[in-house]
């Protein structure tokens, strides 16, 4: 099979843990069985080991690899730990992003740079969030003109949903060293759009060079994003 050019996987912790977490964990590098070990919450070490896993599934499908030979290493650039921007381990010509929340993990591969995020609804904290320090002017006229009430349907308002999905974006940016958390707010993304689908929707848009795809998911009550400088085939595993 011809390897893409860059794959993102979306998929909730149990479908990517159905053979067994216990046994998905062993197949990881020590220091993520380390960290994997080092949650005290059930939900968080699956989807962190769901993520590990996935993310190497994705770099298989954009090196031909089989995902069992592959390596993700984590280096720090300032204190060389293991923690930081994950890589393939002899694979340098591919890049790698990965996320999870509780509830859905995520993972992109391919051959230029690329930044993935994946929340959760009910852990995000937008009347926690200053909107001026994260939000640009023409963001925030618009966050304003939509309703706070909370829907029925999915308990979340229309402003928060909307917020949620200019925060994925922008995580991405993060990720990919475009922005920081002191400069979110010099960023406006607002002309690619913020309502969100009423029901699940992925979205295609540019910006500054990358190809953006963002997703809603009320079945897992989830949002996300994905950006790369190429195209990203996007799947949804379950």
């Amino acid at each position: 099979m011809r390897p893409a050019r860059c794959v993102a996987l979306v998929a909730t912790p149990g479908a990517v843990l159905a053979t067994g977490a216990d046994t998905l964990l062993r197949s990881l590098a020590p220091y993520e069985i380390d960290r994997a070990r080092s949650f005290k919450a059930p939900k968080a070490r699956d989807s962190y080991i769901a993520a590990h896993v996935l993310v190497r599934r994705a770099a298989a499908l954009a090196t031909g690899a089989r995902p069992q030979d592959l390596v993700l290493g984590q280096r720090c650039a300032q204190c060389g730990g293991r923690h930081g921007r994950p890589f393939i381990e002899g694979h340098p010509g591919i890049h790698v992003s990965l996320s999870h929340s509780d509830a859905a993990v995520a993972a992109v591969a391919g051959t230029s740079p690329n930044a993935i995020d994946v929340e959760g609804w009910d852990a995000w904290g937008a009347d926690a969030v200053s909107p001026a320090n994260v939000f640009s002017a023409p963001e925030r006229r618009a966050l304003a003109a939509l309703s706070d009430e909370a829907s029925v349907l999915a308990g979340v308002s229309a402003r928060s949903l909307s917020a949620l999905r200019l925060w994925v974006r922008k995580e991405c940016l993060i990720k990919l060293g475009r922005l920081s958390l002191d400069t979110l707010a010099s960023c406006d993304l607002a002309s690619l759009g913020i309502e969100v689908p009423a029901e699940f929707a992925t979205t295609r848009s540019t910006y500054a060079g990358l190809s953006f795809a963002d997703w809603v998911q009320p079945r897992d009550r989830t949002s996300g994003a994905v950006a790369s400088a190429e195209h990203v085939y996007l799947q949804f595993l379950g």
